[in-house]
């Protein structure tokens, strides 16, 4: 196991003749919160989504505790939720926590013990039964939240974790 929890070694990618990232490299210690900023199409996004394995470094490489990006060892490691997120609109908020457990490889009771408890820590018990689909934009971002959460992950990938949240939340 590496000593860092994400590394990235000389990362490019790109989108036909666009450059979306040219040369990353890092490398992040565990324990840590760590912010990538910068202006919109900074490529941002396109890190987290090379991290997380939904896309595909065009150059360069990378590990999640020194498994390969994209492994299954890394993605069991890592939570993500997504800027934008879209849910099945025919699921309950506990049903879809519930599947994302069990998609996690989580068991049934397992799935059934980390929804209820997410459910309480989001404040959403009282929303279970209610459509996802139908939620606020808030709403929605504390069920990603909660689903990035399911699987005890020792990496969170949050990308715009406050956006449309309220500031009380």
């Amino acid at each position: 196991m590496s000593e860092y929890c994400i590394e990235l070694e000389h990362v490019t990618k790109k989108f036909g003749s666009f450059t979306a990232l040219s040369d990353v490299s890092l490398k992040l210690s565990p324990g840590k919160v760590y912010g990538i900023v910068g202006p919109n199409g900074a490529g941002k996004s396109t890190t987290m989504g090379i991290i997380m394995g939904s896309l595909f470094p065009t150059a360069g490489k990378g590990s999640v505790y020194g498994n390969p990006l994209a492994s299954t060892k890394a993605l069991g490691m890592m939570g993500y939720s997504p800027e934008f997120t879209s849910f099945y609109s025919d699921m309950t908020c506990a049903e879809y926590l519930y599947y994302m457990g069990r998609l996690c490889g989580l068991s049934e009771n397992r799935a059934t013990e980390r929804t209820k408890e997410l459910l309480e820590k989001f404040e959403l018990t009282e929303h279970s039964s209610r459509k996802v689909a139908k939620f606020s934009t808030g709403m929605k971002k504390k069920v990603s939240l909660a689903q990035a959460m399911i699987n005890e992950p020792k990496i969170l990938l949050l990308d715009e974790p406050t956006a449309n949240l309220d500031p009380t939340d």
